[in-house]
């Protein structure tokens, strides 16, 4: 079925109709020889598209084309026999004659299953098929690439004939402007999986649902939210894309041509996607000119590997903020690239920051339960408690398709959503911070401007595990403020702390907190975040053993890294980490995941330093890095001249507590990447 011809309703790209596609009927009889013909023929009644522009609607024609296979699968209800291919010569017609020349009537059959093409059929399983819907797919003017329009029917008995029903749903649209000549792809972005190997089950049911989660063998794709159009284009031709049904809360198209630039057309509004419906944006003016207004480069790649993207976004800024929100974005972005290894590798990274205006400034509040009850309409929905900041989060679903609709590297293909980190800077003045971290490496963190810029101050714990060996038993000791103070220094800043703590830290650099509290596990264990896709929390350890270390290289290395600067003595392994007091155990006494000090332990220095490398692809030597890259010393305890950090004795601020650990979300099944 290669030729598609619908007369659709024109609408804005901002709304949003559905149209049915023609499902198709088949009659079959089987001669002496063993030769089964299939007649398909396209059946009205049901498959008419229905258009409001008139009361008796206008009808889609699908034509069959010489070629084309249907593959059919004879069941018990228990197993299936070896399925048959159905071949037709008819070309160009509603209807046309299928044959196999193979066919026998198998026993015990009490349902047939059959699928077209027969190409793109994954396999049967329990009243369902395995189906690959690609992500790129090109385009072709007035239908859609050979082999798209799959489609399944059921039947109790082959002489019963087939009725088949599409699979999937369109999207439809038109274009104008004089760059459309120019166009090599379109990107669709939803916030819905719309491609990708799945498995479709209840087919008997007439509407099948769609299994995300499951596949048969082996994955050809994992299942995304984008569908990406190749060219080339013509103006004022149809173009269709084909997707999974379902529904996305907002949604994007990017324009793109050869040179990578860029037209975006944006939508806020609910689209849904039924099976066997059209979808018409109607005609979408493209202009005379490529460019991105919501985009501006902060910081450019120089190091001549890939570039290491980061993203800002701003939530709670109104139209007219933008230029505070850059301001801000400028002010946190500056302070992360003068904290190691992030000074040493500034070189490596993109940093853009991307503006979406908001109705309201601020962000809404809810109540300890996570409701919102105080709604601020904002561009990403950040929202957590009016005293607290338990409950913190936003719209996830509007914030990753806004980056992939706008950063450029996402934009080109260059990169997925997993590997560009979002710092959503909020303009509100409340308490609070907190990265949500997936385990394919996919993170945003939330920071707000707290108490509008001013100092507040974080301290080490008074409560310290009595020994750093655990068969001394679950015994603890206190120190004293002026402990701390002579031993780590308390430290003073700003939403700049929490920034580097929060995304710096956890976001990109995937650490784990250090800091701890009174709980603890009763005996030593494997930290699940370690054995994620992209390993999280590799700063901390669950077991004492040195052998069982992450950073027993570096351990090994100590003595000749203090023979070159005695900061390295910090290097060992100390009780407490991971929120818990006891069976956890961290490589330096403090850090920036301790108490937001602008300074990261040598190992989580390394975790960090090889995080870049590896995404600018390059490769990662630890012993090289120590001995000619790494830079020990802590602003605090070091008294290293800085204008944005002092002990809390030279400035008389509030103590603040240590915000909660990372929302770690395990997605090795459900996949977010864009």
């Amino acid at each position: 079925m290669k030729r598609f011809f619908f007369c659709v309703l024109a609408l804005l790209l901002t709304a949003g109709c559905a149209y049915e596609v023609c499902s198709n009927e088949a009659e079959s009889m089987q001669d002496n020889a063993g030769m089964m013909v299939v007649r398909a023929r396209f059946d009205q009644p049901d498959t008419k598209s229905r258009l409001e522009m008139n009361s008796a609607g206008t009808y889609s024609n699908v034509l069959w084309t010489a070629g084309d296979v249907i593959i059919v699968y004879p069941t018990t209800g228990a197993s299936y026999y070896s399925p048959k291919q159905f071949t037709t010569a008819d070309d160009g017609v509603t209807e046309a004659d299928f044959s196999c020349s193979s066919w026998s009537g198998p026993s015990g059959v009490t349902k047939y299953y059959a699928f077209y093409p027969a190409s793109r059929s994954k396999g049967y399983m329990s009243d369902g098929f395995g189906v690959f819907l690609p992500r790129v797919q090109q385009a072709v003017a007035g239908g859609v690439e050979e082999g798209m329009n799959m489609a399944f029917a059921i039947t109790p008995s082959m002489a019963d004939g087939l009725t088949f029903k599409n699979f999937f749903s369109l999207v439809k649209f038109r274009l104008s402007g004089s760059v459309v000549s120019q166009l090599s792809s379109i990107k669709f972005i939803g916030t819905s999986l719309l491609s990708g190997d799945i498995i479709v089950n209840n087919l008997s049911s007439g509407e099948p649902t769609y299994n995300f989660n499951s596949w048969l063998n082996t994955r050809q794709e994992d299942p995304g939210s984008t569908i990406e159009l190749k060219g080339p284009f013509q103006k004022d031709k149809d173009y269709y894309m084909v997707m999974f049904p379902g529904t996305s809360k907002g949604f994007s198209m990017v324009f793109q041509n050869a040179k990578g630039e860029v037209i975006i057309k944006e939508s806020a509004k609910t689209l849904t996607l039924t099976r066997s419906h059209i979808v018409d944006f109607g005609t979408i003016n493209l202009g005379s000119s490529f460019g991105d207004p919501a985009v501006t480069q902060y910081m450019t790649a120089s190091s001549g590997l890939d570039p290491v993207d980061l993203v800002v976004l701003p939530d709670g800024y109104t139209e007219s903020q933008r230029a505070t929100f850059e301001s801000r974005a400028k002010a946190g972005i500056d302070f992360l690239f003068e904290t190691e290894p992030y000074k040493s590798y500034k070189d490596y990274f993109n940093v853009y920051f991307l503006w979406k205006a908001s109705e309201d400034e601020g962000a809404s509040i809810c109540d300890a339960s996570g409701n919102i009850t105080t709604a601020r309409n904002t561009a990403f929905g950040s929202y957590w408690e009016a005293d607290a900041y338990n409950h913190m989060d936003a719209n996830q679903d509007a914030i990753y398709g806004f980056v992939a609709a706008h950063c450029p590297e996402i934009v080109r293909g260059e990169k997925t959503i997993a590997e560009v980190p979002v710092l959503l800077l909020i303009n509100d003045s409340r308490y609070g911070g907190k990265a949500h971290t997936f385990s394919n490496g996919q993170t945003f963190c939330q920071v707000p401007y707290i108490s509008d810029g001013g100092a507040m101050g974080w301290s080490y714990s008074y409560t310290v595990p009595a020994s750093d060996d655990p068969a001394a038993g679950y015994n603890t000791t206190s120190l004293s403020p002026s402990d701390i103070e002579s031993l780590y220094g308390t430290v003073s800043g700003d939403w700049r702390n929490v920034l580097v703590h929060e995304f710096g830290g956890h976001s990109f650099g995937r650490l784990a907190d250090e800091y701890w509290y009174t709980s603890y596990p009763t005996s030593q264990s494997d930290i699940s975040g370690h054995s994620f896709p992209v390993p999280f929390g590799l700063n901390v350890s669950g077991w004492y053993d040195d052998a069982k270390l992450p950073w027993k290289e570096l351990l090994g290395m100590r003595s000749s890294l203090v023979a070159s600067n005695s900061l390295y003595s910090r290097i060992g392994k100390f009780q407490g980490g991971d929120v818990y007091i006891f069976n956890r155990w961290r490589s330096e006494e403090v850090s920036c995941m301790i108490d937001n000090r602008p300074y990261f332990s040598a190992w989580q220095r390394a975790l960090i330093a090889k995080r870049i490398v590896e995404l600018a692809g390059g490769t990662f030597s630890l012993s090289n890095y120590m001995s000619t890259i790494d830079k020990p010393e802590d602003p605090v305890r070091d008294v290293i001249s800085s204008p944005v950090i002092q002990p809390a004795t030279k400035a008389a601020v509030p103590i603040m507590p240590m915000l909660p650990p990372p929302e770690l979300i395990d997605n090795t099944t459900t996949n977010r990447v864009q």
